[in-house]
């Protein structure tokens, strides 16, 4: 677990230093995996059993592991999510997809239908 987190570290500091990275396929993809290990783990179902196109609900994602996987969004990513945001994607994968868009616009940077704008960051 310890390397998983300096993994997740490593990336949030590339983010932070070009949130545009989060464009990239391969970092939606990071993210996934990070977020499906955390639920596999605070599920107690084993890793190799994650696949990230499948739903959270067949997962068995109920509202308290929700709240556990905003309070981790909330430490580790440093995204605030909310339990319906988080019960509302279709699967892990669009849940990283998510996140990843959520990580762009706090940086001021999002894209939307291929559109780049910037948002007006809050002093």
């Amino acid at each position: 677990e310890a390397t998983g987190n300096e993994f997740l570290k490593e990336f949030m500091t590339s983010v932070a230093n070009n949130p545009m990275i989060l464009n990239e396929p391969s970092s939606v993809e990071f993210l996934a995996q990070e977020i499906g290990q955390t639920l596999f783990s605070f599920m107690m179902k084993p890793i190799d059993e994650m696949d990230l196109k499948q739903s959270l609900t067949a997962l068995g994602v109920d509202s308290l592991v929700a709240i556990e996987l905003r309070n981790w969004c909330r430490q580790r990513i440093g995204l605030d999510l909310s339990v319906l945001e988080i019960m509302g994607t279709s699967s892990i994968e669009k849940l990283g997809e998510f996140v990843a868009e959520g990580l762009l616009i706090k940086h001021g940077c999002a894209v939307r239908d291929g559109d780049t704008f910037l948002l007006m960051k809050a002093p």
